[in-house]
């Protein structure tokens, strides 16, 4: 969903030239608003991990474009809101990579759900932040220039270009053949195979049968 947003895009291009090192944390937390609770128990409580089946793949997307394929993952998934608790509302996924680790949390009950969702990545040589996630905002710490950024902390605002990419414009590419996608099939299996694996996820089917609970 925001893979062409400029400032998630940009994060995505230092972590992969290097600019931030060795990459060893990721972090992300993508909440949902209290008032539509009772609405997602009807519309996504039908499916395993809840919540975090509807949110977590945004940023399982990010996170796997940056760190790659994670070794284990390992969740908690809670039921912690309202009455009767029969929907995942409350969750937190730790993975685990080669020489790094990767939380991602989300709440279907928060009173400011959009402000605070943020996406955060550390490496040994710097730090990208970027919240509220959708803007153009961008926070850095490097511990030296590189990529035409200055050591040090910076609060940017990442502008595009007009013929910056966009989902539809990838799309319409692809399709005319003029260009292989930035995203593999390998890495979109990654994605699935991840989310499924925070979700508790091990027989491929995410929809709960009836007479089941999330």
């Amino acid at each position: 969903m925001w893979r062409y947003n400029p400032a998630v895009h940009e994060m995505i291009r230092l972590a992969k030239v290097g600019a931030l090192g060795d990459l060893f944390y990721f972090r992300g937390h993508i909440p949902k608003p209290k008032s539509w609770h009772r609405e997602l128990e009807k519309e996504i409580g039908r499916y395993r991990g809840g919540v975090y089946f509807e949110m977590a793949g945004h940023l399982v997307d990010m996170m796997v474009a940056m760190m790659g394929t994670p070794k284990r993952v390992l969740s908690t998934l809670g039921k912690h809101y309202g009455a009767p608790r029969q929907y995942v509302d409350n969750a937190v996924a730790v993975h685990e990579f080669e020489n790094a680790l990767g939380t991602i949390d989300t709440a279907a009950m928060h009173i400011d759900s959009s402000s605070t969702r943020r996406i955060e990545v550390y490496g040994t040589k710097g730090t990208a932040i970027h919240t509220p996630i959708g803007s153009n905002r961008l926070w850095l710490c490097l511990e030296e220039a590189t990529e035409g950024y200055s050591a040090g902390a910076q609060d940017l605002e990442i502008t595009a270009p007009d013929d910056f990419p966009t989902l539809l414009r990838e799309l319409a590419a692809c399709a005319r053949g003029e260009k292989a996608p930035d995203y593999t099939l390998e890495h979109d299996l990654t994605v699935q195979e991840t989310l499924f694996a925070g979700c508790g996820i091990e027989d491929g089917k995410a929809l709960i049968d009836s007479g089941d609970t999330a």
